[in-house]
């Protein structure tokens, strides 16, 4: 869920970087959403609840991804949320994505209006038929 939530964002940003023409300097999901909407002039909607909830997901997926001994048993117990398999144990995972999935739904809304103004005409692939291969498939080198 959270890692697929992340992923989500990032291909929207690639998304929206692709059809901007231009190259984002950002990085992270986050980074790279924002600077994507502002170049399109769509709301980023950071001032709702829901953008609260990606904000607690991003570090969940860090830390299941680039597992440390910090994030993967602490025994402090104000930083339990920071064990990726406490939060899940607890509601806060489900709380937190039902609040992106609130988020990233008024983003995509935004974006599909976005795409559906522009009208762009249908996309033409010209395919060359014909080409072969100079390497023997048979004979490895």
């Amino acid at each position: 869920m959270v890692v697929r939530a992340v992923r989500a964002v990032q291909y929207l940003a690639e998304a929206m970087e692709r059809l901007s023409g231009e190259k984002l300097k950002e990085t992270t999901a986050e980074g790279r959403l924002k600077e994507a909407t502002a170049k399109l002039n769509l709301n980023h909607y950071a001032h709702t609840p829901g953008y609260q909830g990606l904000a607690e997901l991003l570090p969940i997926r860090d830390a299941l991804e680039h597992p440390k001994e910090e994030n993967v048993y602490q025994g402090d117990e104000n930083n339990w949320d920071r064990v990726p398999l406490a939060w899940f144990i607890s509601d806060r995972g489900i709380e937190a994505y039902d609040r992106f999935s609130e988020w990233f739904g008024l983003v995509t809304d935004d974006w599909m209006k976005y795409l559906k103004e522009r009208n762009d005409p249908p996309t033409t692939l010209n395919l060359i038929r014909g080409i072969k291969p100079t390497l023997d498939a048979k004979k490895a080198r």
